[in-house]
């Protein structure tokens, strides 16, 4: 499946664990997140309100600011909708780390 390419290619990347996760929010009808290593990030995924069920509501999702985000990327494949919507909101935040990084390598040449 392709997230779990995406979250292969982001666990492998040199830099993933100096990013920290500074910021969540789940809200409707976007969760979002703030990662920040020498900058910061922010992604934001769609909040799948209508998949959520009793299982989100009596177990609250594992991913929190204390979280490394190594751990948070790794929970993307997770059954737990709210774990997988923060997971995909800390991953696009991650994506946009990369691109700014590879940018800030362009301005260079």
């Amino acid at each position: 499946m392709i997230l779990d390419l995406i979250a292969e290619r982001i666990l492998r990347w040199k830099l993933i664990d100096q990013l920290e996760i500074k910021d969540l929010c789940i809200g409707y009808p976007y969760t979002y997140s703030v990662v920040k290593g020498d900058y910061e990030t922010i992604g934001v995924a769609l909040t799948p309100i209508y998949e959520l069920s009793n299982v989100e509501v009596w177990r609250p999702p594992e991913i929190n600011l204390s979280s490394t985000v190594r751990k948070a990327v790794e929970k993307l494949m997770s059954t737990h909708m709210l774990e997988r919507v923060l997971a995909l909101a800390i991953v696009n935040a991650v994506s946009q780390y990369i691109i700014r990084e590879e940018l800030d390598k362009l301005k260079c040449l």
